[in-house]
């Protein structure tokens, strides 16, 4: 099958930034006195929610009113620890540059958007994303894992959802782009515990579930040999 668009994730897809949003959000909860949310916790509970929603969740464990500048603090953190901790996934620019080739792309990110601006231009990917093609969070009223982001980055793109392929690796992103009706390629690659990523994203109903993005890449570019690949021509 050929696509009108290739939506991507950005943390965990294209950037590996999981073990530095996860250790900038416990390190931050612990700063205001709550030892229980270690980054293990967050890896568990956190990874793939949006903001705001990992802020209901403290609030409601703890009973206490996080800070209404949470957001300045934790992506000041994160802007600290780009060079040390963020890097892209192997071989997220060769995929991309593929899937740019076959036609229009976009990245789709629960995250807030100054760290995923910063995320594709510190790892040079920001060359196939400008601005308009970067959705996050904020642009739509519930974030992954309701369909809304996803439908909205196809709506803005001018893409219809049945002819949209999501590239995802967190449970709640591949809920997301299920629900939106998309054909959705689950990634485990650079997840912390894969073999029981995998089972959660198929157990999810997503299409096929890829350990390395090298295969994922391939894919395209069998598609960009088939006769029909015009159908990504814009």
């Amino acid at each position: 099958m050929t696509y009108d668009l290739i939506i991507f994730d950005c943390d965990g897809t294209l950037v590996d930034s999981e073990y530095l949003n996860n250790k900038v959000v416990a390190e931050y909860f612990q700063s205001l006195g709550f030892p229980q949310f270690t980054i293990e916790y967050s890896f568990k509970h956190f990874m793939g929610k949006a903001l705001p929603d990992i802020i209901k969740i403290v609030e409601a464990e703890t009973g206490t009113k996080v800070p209404e500048d949470h957001a300045v603090h934790l992506i000041a953190a994160s802007e600290q620890n780009l060079a040390q901790y963020l890097k892209p996934v192997p071989g997220a620019p060769q995929m991309v540059a593929m899937a740019a080739s076959l036609g229009k792309i976009c990245v789709a990110s629960n995250g807030e958007r100054i760290p995923v601006l910063s995320s594709l231009k510190y790892t040079g990917l920001n060359q196939y994303f400008p601005e308009s093609q970067v959705f996050t969070r904020s642009q739509v009223a519930k974030g992954k894992p309701a369909p809304d982001l996803f439908l909205y980055a196809a709506a803005q793109m001018g893409a219809g959802p049945a002819k949209c392929l999501v590239i995802e690796d967190s449970v709640p992103g591949a809920t997301a782009g299920v629900a939106a009706g998309m054909t959705v390629f689950g990634f485990t690659g650079v997840h912390h515990n894969a073999a029981e990523q995998e089972r959660a994203l198929l157990d999810l109903g997503v299409n096929r579930v890829f350990s390395d993005l090298i295969h994922i890449t391939a894919l395209l570019e069998a598609q960009k040999d088939s006769p029909i690949s015009t159908a990504y021509v814009t």
